[in-house]
């Protein structure tokens, strides 16, 4: 009896336990071998129990001793680059994760980087550039900036000749294997700069503030600088701007020298030059014509600045359009007999210094006008339509869409409409100003979306024969989602949660869908793999176990031929019963629950 107890405890005690791990695969970092080491050492990371890992060649010459062997060795075959694949797998050989290491193979020491950049203050003749390209890789060079002449584009070892002043940029492209790589080789050729002053300057004082100095500009990192030699004191925008501007007013005449001193291969070289500036009095006033305007008769009356009439010889004058003035010579003339469309009217004012300033002014005359709302539209309930009105003309126009309700903006020609289930109108208004506006309106019909059931949530047991799901609407509804065809069959071959989908589309075209969670379970809580489980939450539940082959699957108090290891094994699987009447005959101690004083008080009996 007491081996009996052991053998029941043993088996209770031992348990088998399967994790899936997803791992992720790391290939190591890249390798470099220089001849005569062909062989590399390879550095990923182990599969974990039950995966497995497999090395693969994706491109390159090389081989294997033992594809499965994350810390094994790879032998080189040839030179350049070989790109090697590590892949782990799971018991059933589905691909977790993979990655790559390169190993390269080189006949010389590898190049650190393959860019470089070399300045001259002169060009030189010849200029020498070599590719650190196996023999088996191919290499072309390329002028991608500047200029210069190669001697050949596709040898490893190009002389460079005729190189330009400024920066020539040659690109090498090599490519070994299937690795292609790109390097970048800069020669500057900086040169004296050309120092240029630039041409003596004569203004007005009202404009002084505006010149811009034409200086030369430096090359290649050289440094120039403005130096004021006499004359009234000026500010500029940047001392070493060869274009910078002169910030204050002046009168009279001022000298300025530009120096440029040279950088990089011309350092220590310095030359200038002189300009001179010489400004005399001008005219302090600026005419204008006033604001544009939009309007909806053929007439208008123009706002100058008093100041553009006052001891100038100021006139008006059409130079695009038509109409006639009330008077040319005054500031604010009534102008009439405007043509539809825009009419441009110029003021021109002249000076003493500056010769004829001129100002022009926009009259829009606005016949025919219109605004188009756009066309009915017919939307599905909850969908947003972007509204789109056009006016013509187009400019100078505000909108105001009535009403604003289920609107994101009530004033642009363009905005989203949202309306509730119903027919909406909705009228757009353009104004141009002066009491010029146009109306349109868009009808948008708003069609139902279909009430869609995809039915309650279920438990179904695990089986290779398909379920067949129901849907509301039932007819012309499409299923989706996992293990389920679009009409339905849902085939419960796994084990887990799924998440299924039922979308209807109406006569009116507009879809709704309904979501459905579906739990497969191979048994239920408490009885997994035994034939005739009582527990009726289970997969195999049978309704007359207990009464299996004419005696108790579960001891009960006046039964004395249940003394079988099974039995107490039937009872331990029954642990955890709290309440429930199936359990109740099992309930020794009577205190509610099935549980180790129930195996005792049972072991005594036996």
């Amino acid at each position: 009896m007491i081996n009996k107890i052991i053998i029941c405890l043993f088996a209770f005690v031992i348990t088998t336990i399967s994790v899936s791990r997803a791992q992720q695969a790391d290939a190591g970092d890249d390798i470099y071998l220089i001849v005569p080491n062909m062989t590399a050492t390879l550095n990923a990371n182990a599969p974990i129990f039950p995966n497995v890992g497999m090395w693969s060649l994706l491109c390159g010459n090389g081989d294997f001793p033992d594809v499965n062997d994350p810390n094994g060795s790879y032998f080189m075959l040839d030179y350049g680059p070989n790109f090697l694949l590590w892949s782990i797998y799971d018991e059933a050989t589905q691909t977790l994760s993979e990655d790559t290491v390169i190993v390269f193979l080189y006949d010389v020491n590898p190049p650190v980087d393959c860019d470089s950049q070399v300045e001259f203050c002169v060009a030189p003749a010849t200029y020498n550039l070599s590719s650190a390209v196996s023999p088996s890789g191919s290499v072309l060079w390329e002028v991608i900036s500047g200029g210069c002449t190669l001697s050949d584009a596709n040898s490893t070892e190009v002389i460079v000749t005729n190189i330009i002043a400024g920066t020539t940029i040659i690109q090498e492209t090599k490519t070994e294997n299937c690795l292609t790589q790109v390097c970048f080789h800069i020669i500057s050729v900086s040169e004296n700069s050309v120092v240029n002053a630039g041409e003596d300057v004569l203004t007005f004082n009202c404009l002084s503030d505006e010149l811009i100095l034409d200086g030369s500009i430096p090359m290649y990192g050289a440094t120039g600088m403005w130096t004021q030699l006499s004359g009234p004191a000026l500010s500029l925008s940047d001392i070493h701007d060869p274009h910078a501007q002169i910030l204050n007013e002046f009168i009279g005449q001022v000298q300025l020298q530009w120096q440029i001193e040279e950088a990089g291969p011309c350092s220590g070289n310095v030359a200038e030059d002189l300009v001179t500036l010489t400004a005399v009095e001008e005219d302090p006033y600026e005419p204008d014509a006033g604001q544009d305007q939009y309007v909806c008769q053929n007439s208008a009356q123009l706002q100058s600045n008093d100041e553009s009439f006052i001891g100038f010889e100021a006139y008006w004058t059409v130079i695009q359009g038509s109409g006639q003035f009330s008077d040319s010579l005054i500031y604010n003339p009534l102008v009439t007999g405007l043509s539809a469309g825009e009419n441009i009217i110029r003021l021109t004012m002249n000076t003493y210094c500056s010769g004829p300033l001129i100002s022009d002014v926009s009259i829009f005359v606005m016949n025919n006008l219109m605004v188009d709302a756009g066309p009915d539209v017919t939307i599905c309930e909850g969908e947003v339509v972007q509204l789109n009105a056009v006016a013509n003309p187009s400019t100078g126009v505000t909108y105001n869409w009535n009403p604003s309700f289920s609107l994101s903006s009530a004033n642009i020609a363009n905005p989203l409409a949202s309306p509730p289930m119903s027919t909406f109108i909705y009228t757009v208004t353009a104004d141009w100003g002066g009491g010029c506006t146009d109306s349109d309106q868009i009808v948008i019909t708003v069609n139902p979306n279909p009430a869609v059931w995809a039915g309650l949530d279920v438990s179904l047991c695990y089986s290779n024969d398909p379920v067949q799901l129901v849907g509301s609407p039932g007819n012309g509804g499409v299923w989706s989602g996992p293990m389920t065809t679009a009409t339905g069959l849902f085939s419960p071959n796994s084990e887990g949660v799924f998440t299924v989908t039922y979308s209807y589309q109406n006569f009116s075209g507009c879809t709704s869908s309904d979501d459905r969670e579906i739990t497969v379970v191979l048994s239920g809580n408490g009885c997994p793999d035994i034939e005739g489980c009582t527990d009726p939450d289970a997969c195999n539940y049978e309704e007359t176990a207990q009464f299996d082959d004419g005696s108790c699957s579960y001891p009960l108090p006046d039964q004395i031929d249940c003394s079988s290891i099974q039995d107490l094994l039937d009872l331990i699987d029954n642990f955890g019963c709290i309440t429930m009447p199936e359990c109740a005959p099992y309930d020794l101690d009577g205190d509610g629950v099935v549980g180790v004083s129930d195996l005792i008080i049972l072991m005594g009996a036996l």
